[in-house]
């Protein structure tokens, strides 16, 4: 394998830095919550000077890149999806969805035929479409130690591998071909090669071991290919999702790390709650973020049909518009696995699904993702520019705690780089409020874009593993106006975080920013913050640039109501019938409000019921009956519940 070729890097991108905790920091002054006064300190330093503004302005000027969607279609029955047909499945979805795939997917088991499988299946489709990528499931159907002893004699497999890297060297585009040997390693009774079978042929040791021998192989011949470790979360079948790191090969040895995400509602053998779009997804970001600094490909995403009233089709939709969200940067690329597999099925089942995922892909292909050119740092502002400053900059809430900053860096960080260390003593964990530390900052030092999305990347650690912190930016004394990120998990040893964050509001002269809350933590102890810096955004996000669209839409009258969270927030429909109002599709942030307006027609004394799914509330959806009169209906979204409720109901006569 060739030298990997240099990755433009994804506004937000996070690196993970596996630093071990450094020695006590000396302690430079100390603060407690009972000597900040009562009106916040509005002191600060210049967030943003010259130097820092020239670096994000060359940063707006570097090259352009967007998330990839992808798929696997199978075609029916089997001997069409062989040969020269292979292709042929995917190319009649593409032109039902109106849309085109960039990735596609190739499974075959490595034998003695392969290496021509892949000269009659795989190479005719990227000669047929250059823009087209291939990702190929290597299946190799041994167990850890026979394969290693083949590799090691240079037979058996060692040359069913070989002729197929020759293969592909001999059909040319490599850098279009990604490779991803073992698939779903960290599972325990799928696959002969998984990691935590039950036999002394396997084991997480000899899984990297396997692994590695595939990729020197693959360098010794002068394949280009890149290589991805794919893994399984905890709701794609057996395995352990819980500790990524004992069976991760190391970034020397792969490109890319993958994933299996599905929601298996109703699919035999697995659970039948719906899985909503995001969910564990979020959590196997953060332990890759953990342990490596490559990017995350969603090798097989896949969804059943639902047995709770939920569509596919707009699950599909939603993960496509996550992925190319701000909100998950480190994921580049989801291949959707749309096959009847042998638990359930997970093809599109109508016309209406397909136009919505259609419409995704399209959407996705139209972000762009700001990048920064070749040459340039990672980190949009330079080291020398750190936000703690000094602890007149900072205020406190929360009583019995303290805080403080030190000017010595910790082990392994730039020499100047100040930290900001908070102290909390034993609290009940539910005062989330009462616990928080930030800097009042005048909106004209932030300069911060109205719906475009910002980034905060700070590096953190705690005094326990689990500790729970909340990031981003807030207007003061306003919490529905919090932007960022509820869920971080800290731990013991230093790890970077980077938190999306919008302006969505009118501008209330200043902002908390950085703000950090703390409070959910039951146990005394203490976190640490270092190396915090911030970048601006210069492209719209598809979820954040709600009040840049003021007009009202209409909702169509079915007997299903349906509106998005992602193209306005007033809706406006006619009711000819009694109907129910439809959960909104799309990707919402927390606190974001949508109202319906609701007129009956000439008969009157229509209906409206909620469909299954908003959160349960004290204000019931009645409506004014008189013909013609109107009502206004506001739902607000809870992230923390990730649920809509009814918040507001105004009936008009």
């Amino acid at each position: 394998m060739t030298k990997p070729r240099e990755e433009p890097l994804t506004m937000g991108r996070r690196t993970a830095l596996g630093f071990a905790a450094g020695l006590a920091l000396p302690r430079i002054v100390t603060l407690s919550a009972g000597e900040v006064p009562g009106e916040p300190s509005r002191q600060s330093g210049d967030l943003l000077g010259p130097a820092v503004a020239a670096r994000i302005e060359l940063a707006e000027a570097g090259t352009i890149r967007r998330p990839w969607i992808g798929a696997r279609v199978r075609g029916e029955p089997a001997e069409a999806y062989q040969g020269a047909k292979y292709y042929d499945a995917t190319r009649d979805l593409e032109t039902e969805l109106k849309a085109t795939f960039d990735i596609v997917s190739y499974y075959r088991a490595v034998g003695a035929e392969t290496a021509r499988s892949y000269t009659a299946e795989v190479v005719p489709e990227l000669e047929r479409s250059p823009s087209r990528n291939i990702m190929y499931a290597l299946e190799i159907w041994k167990e850890n130690r026979e394969f290693i002893r083949e590799m090691d004699a240079k037979n058996g497999v060692y040359r069913d591998l070989a002729r197929l890297f020759q293969a592909i060297v001999d059909g040319g585009h490599t850098d279009r071909v990604y490779l991803a040997p073992f698939h779903e390693g960290n599972g325990a009774g799928s696959y002969p090669w998984q990691m935590y079978r039950d036999t002394d042929a396997n084991s997480p040791a000899l899984y990297k071991e396997a692994y590695r021998r595939i990729v020197e192989l693959a360098r010794s011949m002068g394949l280009g290919s890149r290589f991805i470790q794919w893994y399984l979360t905890s709701n794609g079948g057996d395995g352990d999702p819980s500790n990524l790191a004992e069976g991760f090969v190391g970034d020397e040895w792969v490109d890319l790390v993958g994933v299996s995400y599905y929601n298996r509602s109703n699919a035999e053998g697995y659970s039948e709650t719906w899985l909503p779009v995001g969910a564990e997804l979020r959590r196997f970001v953060g332990q890759v973020e953990a342990m490596s600094s490559r990017g995350i490909w969603l090798c097989e995403t896949g969804c059943a049909a639902s047995n709770q009233g939920e569509d596919k089709g707009r699950w599909y939709s939603d993960l496509i518009r996550l992925v190319a969200s701000p909100e998950l940067p480190r994921i580049e690329a989801a291949i959707l696995f749309l096959i009847d597999a042998p638990s359930t099925d997970m093809r599109l089942e109508n016309a209406e699904q397909k136009r919505l995922v259609g419409q995704a892909i399209n959407a996705a292909a139209r972000v762009n993702r700001a990048d920064p050119p070749a040459d340039y740092s990672r980190n949009l502002l330079p080291p020398a520019v750190s936000v703690p400053a000094s602890t007149d900059t900072w205020s406190l809430a929360g009583k019995g705690s303290s805080f403080e900053i030190t000017a010595n860096a910790p082990s392994g960080m730039d020499k100047g780089t100040t930290s900001l260390r908070v102290a909390k003593p034993k609290s009940d964990g539910k005062s989330d409020n009462d616990y928080a530390v930030y800097r009042q900052v005048p909106s004209a030092e932030t300069d911060f874009e109205r719906g475009k999305p910002h980034v905060l990347t700070f590096k953190a650690r705690a005094s326990f593993d689990g500790f729970r912190l909340s990031a981003g930016l807030r207007q003061p004394d306003n919490d529905a106006l919090f932007s960022g990120d509820r869920g971080l998990r800290l731990g013991t040893v230093w790890q970077s975080f980077t938190v999306p964050f919008a302006v969505t509001s009118e501008d209330q002269g200043s902002w908390r920013f950085p703000f950090f809350r703390y409070g959910l933590n039951k146990e005394a102890g203490w976190f640490e913050i270092t190396d915090l810096q911030i970048a601006r955004g210069s492209y719209p996000g598809p979820n954040i640039a709600k009040t840049q669209r003021p007009r009202v839409r209409a909702a169509a009258d079915a007997g299903t109501i349906r509106w998005s969270c992602e193209h306005g927030e007033m809706f406006k429909v006619t009711l000819s019938g009694n109907r129910t109002l439809a959960l909104p599709s799309g990707l919402p942030h927390d606190g974001q409000e949508l109202t319906l307006r609701v007129k009956q027609d000439k008969a009157g004394n229509r209906r409206l019921a909620l469909a299954s799914g908003f959160r349960k509330s004290s204000v019931a959806p009645e409506l004014s009956s008189a013909p013609d009169a109107t009502s206004l209906l506001t739902f607000q979204y809870d992230a923390d519940a990730r649920k809509w409720g009814l918040v507001r109901v105004v009936r008009w006569d």
